[in-house]
């Protein structure tokens, strides 16, 4: 019995630590680039990325780029929001390979991402014909 109540005393010590060591990462910026950044730094780390500026779609507020990856995945487009020359805002864009697989690649994608960040809130939104379920 005295050996049980030392072996529950070390196992109830041991687990807020264990909730601690699971801790998810902070939302602190995108591709190694943090949140607050001004243009000039945005672009060059971009480029040095191999992303390519999209001139055409780009504005004051607005860069878009192509060739930019999220871990493995290539998206379509990429756009990063500046506030005062400041970014605050990167979007991520994918096209399918095939429209079957839609729902497979964005569930697997919310995977990745609530193993590094933890759980989000999902948002949908849904045009006709197309419903929840």
């Amino acid at each position: 019995m005295q050996k049980i109540k030392k072996t529950l005393l070390i196992a109830l010590l041991l687990a807020p630590f264990l909730g601690i060591s699971q801790a998810k990462k902070p939302i602190e910026g995108f591709l190694g680039l943090k949140f607050g950044s001004n243009k000039a730094v945005i672009l060059a780390a971009m480029k040095a990325k191999g992303a390519v500026l999209d001139k055409t779609n780009s504005d004051a507020d607005n860069l878009f780029f192509s060739n930019t990856k999220l871990g493995q995945r290539l998206a379509d487009i990429f756009i990063v929001k500046f506030v005062n020359n400041k970014a605050f805002e990167a979007y991520y864009i994918f096209k399918p390979e095939a429209e079957g697989k839609i729902l497979l690649e964005y569930n697997a994608l919310v995977a990745d991402m609530t193993r590094v960040y933890g759980d989000g809130k999902g948002t949908y939104k849904y045009t006709s014909p197309y419903k929840e379920g």
